[in-house]
């Protein structure tokens, strides 16, 4: 997601955030800009359709383990560490 606020385009929501309150407002809004767990899943499905031989190298599906245990919280640091952004 951060790479779609770094291009040079105009979006609606860009848009409105000006027309509402100010350009720096906007400009502000796209610095802090925090992709919502369904935008996340959009991204995801993006990637399955329309680039599904990129797919495994864009997306990365955490494993299903019990962060409040020991084990747990290994395995989910290892995979932070191999997962980059």
């Amino acid at each position: 997601m951060k790479e779609y606020f770094e291009k040079d385009a105009v979006s609606a929501t860009l848009l409105k955030a000006v027309i509402k309150q100010s350009p720096v407002h906007a400009e502000e809004r796209m610095k802090s800009f925090v992709p919502t767990a369904n935008m996340k899943l959009g991204t995801a499905f993006h990637a399955q359709v329309l680039e599904g031989e990129h797919f495994d190298e864009l997306i990365a599906v955490s494993p299903m383990v019990d962060r409040r245990t020991k084990a747990g919280k290994e395995m989910y640091a290892k995979f932070l560490e191999t997962a980059g952004d």
